[in-house]
């Protein structure tokens, strides 16, 4: 949590200046032992391991941040080894996770998938969560359709990730492979070398077609079926048409039977689209959105 984060939680200026002490004292440790015997260190790599002390002990970057009141009391140093330990567990949490990844890709190829899951691997061994517990890998490029939120650090983002790419992965994998790869060469004819995110078109596909009432599976939406869709959304008030795309995502993932994180994943994706449809529906033209095939 930043100063005035904790500020608006009610912190006084005596307490913020203890725990601003009481992180000076723990850094200077950390400094040294970094350093192992040199008389100083470059004020940049000074404050990447500040940052990876806050990470540590739960003041930012965590998905679930921590209560900051007992680092006021508590030995410091007693802290960060506990937090060290529950770290290595999220660290034993992001290489399942990892591992499950690489399991349940589906059998399309796309390059900077491919170059993202291998940069992770290589991570995973060089990872320092003693004195960069924070850092993040620099070589994601696979664009997710629901991007992990960029306030996490370290594994903590890893985990959002991959638990983002999973979901993807899993929806794709309910599709035939060959309905799958007609809908991407209709979307990007180079998806195998471009940066593209796999889910997407597929998913919005299959949505169409689950608010026209059909086999979501089959994954084609003909020109006229993109034409009733048109006609179906304009009918809405503005502020349904988010609610109507996001329980078609919750009729597709029951239709689909996936488990409860695939499916809030769908959902979300889902009503993420509204944007898109609202802004094309007065040019009565969803083709740019929904891919005729």
């Amino acid at each position: 949590m930043t100063t005035a984060e904790l500020t608006c939680a009610g912190w006084s200026a005596a307490e913020l200046l203890t725990l601003q002490e009481r992180l000076a004292g723990l850094l200077a440790d950390q400094c040294r032992r970094y350093a192992a015997g040199d008389s100083s260190l470059p004020r940049e790599t000074a404050a990447e391991l500040l940052c990876s002390l806050r990470y540590v002990l739960g003041l930012e970057g965590r998905e679930r941040p921590a209560d900051p009141r007992p680092l006021l009391r508590e030995p410091l140093e007693e802290a960060f080894r506990r937090e060290q330990a529950a770290l290595e567990k999220r660290t034993a949490q992001a290489r399942r996770l990892w591992r499950a990844a690489c399991i349940a890709r589906p059998r399309i190829e796309n390059r900077s998938l491919t170059d993202t899951l291998a940069g992770i691997g290589a991570f995973r061994r060089r990872y320092d969560r003693r004195f960069f517990a924070h850092e993040v890998p620099g070589d994601i490029e696979y664009q997710l359709c629901l991007p992990a939120p960029e306030r996490l650090l370290g594994v903590d983002y890893l985990i959002s990730w991959l638990s983002r790419l999973l979901a993807e992965s899993r929806f794709l994998n309910c599709f035939d492979r060959r309905a799958v790869v007609r809908v991407l060469e209709g979307s990007c004819p180079d998806y195998r070398g471009l940066h593209i995110n796999l889910f997407e078109p597929v998913a919005v596909n299959a949505l169409g077609r689950t608010l026209l009432g059909l086999d979501p599976l089959d994954l084609a939406l003909p020109s006229e079926g993109r034409a009733r869709l048109a006609g179906r959304l304009r009918a809405l008030p503005a502020e349904a048409g988010e609610r109507e795309l996001r329980a078609a995502g919750r009729t597709l993932s029951g239709g689909l039977a996936l488990d409860r994180g695939t499916a809030w994943y769908v959902e979300a994706a889902a009503a993420r689209l509204w944007p898109r449809v609202r802004a094309a529906l007065p040019h009565n033209d969803l083709e740019g959105i929904f891919l005729s095939l």
